[in-house]
């Protein structure tokens, strides 16, 4: 059969094979680390489980004093085993070592934007 230039056979889709669930009202994929690096899952909301490794850090930023009126915000971002950055628009006090459930959106270069944070005794949840 020849194909004609300009024309290709529409790629499947990567999370239809992977399993639901619904937190929220909301429904996120759940994926391994293996999943994570494997499919192409740019921009799919996930739910991922994982170990924290190192020191969250916790950035203060400061708004444009002609923009701004005059409150700041918070961003903490962390690693899970396995190199997978998360970042979450706020105060989350999550320690070393520390086994989360971290429920939110693929960014490029394989960053998660988190909604929610499930740790062992502490829930973190943004409300929009």
């Amino acid at each position: 059969m020849v194909r004609l230039p300009g024309f290709q056979r529409k790629k499947p889709k990567t999370g239809r094979f992977l399993p639901k669930e619904k937190s929220g009202g909301k429904e996120y994929y759940v994926v391994t680390e293996s999943d994570f690096y494997t499919n192409d899952i740019i921009s799919m909301p996930v739910k991922i489980t994982g170990v924290v490794t190192g020191k969250p850090k916790v950035i203060t930023r400061l708004p444009h004093p002609v923009i701004g009126s005059g409150s700041h915000d918070h961003y903490t971002i962390f690693y899970l085993e396995g190199g997978i950055m998360v970042g979450y628009p706020g105060i989350a006090m999550i320690k070393d070592g520390e086994t989360v459930t971290v429920y939110g959106v693929v960014r490029e270069k394989k960053q998660i934007i988190a909604d929610k944070i499930v740790g062992e005794d502490r829930v973190y949840e943004l409300q929009y």
